[in-house]
C-alpha cells in the first residue's frame, strides 16, 4: 500500500485480528471513565509520551468507531476518546 508506514500497516492488521467482543468491552471501559481524565479514557499513565498518546489516541479511536463497531453505545465511547 502505497504512502504506508510500517506502523499503519501494524495497527490496520492489529484491527483486523480484534474481535467483537474485545471492541463491546473496549466501549464499555471507555464509557466507564472518569470524564475528565483523558489518561484514563485512552488507557495510559499520566507520564505518557506524546507519541504515545497519538498512537493510543489512533488505535482507540479505530477500535470502537461506530462504523466499525456494533456496540449500541459505540457513538458515546467513541465520543468519549475524541474529548
Amino acid at each position: 500500500m502505497a504512502g504506508e508506514n510500517e506502523e499503519d500497516l501494524l495497527l490496520k492488521r492489529f484491527l483486523a485480528e480484534v474481535s467483537e467482543v474485545e471492541r463491546d468491552n473496549e466501549v464499555v471501559r471507555i464509557l466507564s471513565c472518569f470524564k475528565l481524565n483523558p489518561f484514563e479514557h485512552l488507557n495510559l499513565p499520566f507520564d505518557s509520551s506524546t507519541d504515545d498518546v497519538k498512537k493510543q489516541y489512533r488505535k482507540l479511536s479505530l477500535l470502537v468507531h461506530p462504523d466499525k463497531c456494533k456496540h449500541p453505545q459505540a457513538k458515546e465511547a467513541f465520543a468519549g476518546v475524541l474529548n
